[in-house]
């Protein structure tokens, strides 16, 4: 499902599609988030109405049973990034770690948190997200600059993101993302 959410997210929108021209370094806020985001609206989608896709009740616990698995990955390995800090959005290819790999996960687990606690569901927010996504052109990719890691190119990144999970929700999720970053920098702090 994960890669199958590649396929959807980065050959979009059909006149500008994103693949190509946001990989790189700075893959994981956008690709690696929207595929894991499209991993569970999937899963959450089959596992709620296996019947109606005419699945046996041991496929769909299998399913269950993975994407659980996949939303305690995500959870916990959301541990130590700051969104807002400009090292995290992108991989330095001469170090071993991904420093961008808890991107993905902070993203994700904000669109799960939503749909699953405010009764909303996966499928119109995603809509909603993707719709957004949709505006992809010229500009915005010379703005999402894959491959520097300034201020300009870092704060489009991020506001990117979470201006479509604010669309997603219909819900100003700037706040939310600044005290994920102070929570996330606190517990640094005290692991350091």
């Amino acid at each position: 499902m994960h890669e199958m959410g590649h396929n959807f997210t980065l050959n979009s929108p059909a006149s500008y599609y994103y693949g190509g021209k946001i990989d790189g370094n700075a893959n994981a806020i956008f690709s690696e988030s929207m595929a894991q985001i499209f991993q569970h609206a999937t899963a959450y989608e089959i596992v709620n109405n296996f019947d109606t896709y005419g699945l046996s009740d041991d496929i769909a616990f299998d399913i269950e049973q993975n994407a659980i698995s996949s939303i305690n990955l995500v959870r916990s390995s959301m541990k130590t990034t700051s969104f807002w800090k400009g090292i995290f959005f992108l991989n330095n290819p001469a170090t071993p770690e991904d420093e961008t790999f808890h991107i993905l996960y902070d993203c994700s687990l904000q669109i799960l948190h939503h749909a699953e606690n405010d009764g909303f569901g996966y499928k119109i927010p995603l809509k909603r997200m993707m719709a957004l996504l949709q505006l992809f052109d010229a500009d915005l990719r010379q703005r999402y600059d894959q491959q520097n890691s300034n201020l300009a190119a870092d704060t489009f990144r991020s506001t990117l993101m979470v201006t479509a999970l604010s669309y997603a929700f219909s819900t100003d999720l700037r706040s939310e993302f600044r005290n994920l970053n102070s929570r996330l920098a606190m517990k640094h702090t005290q692991n350091s």
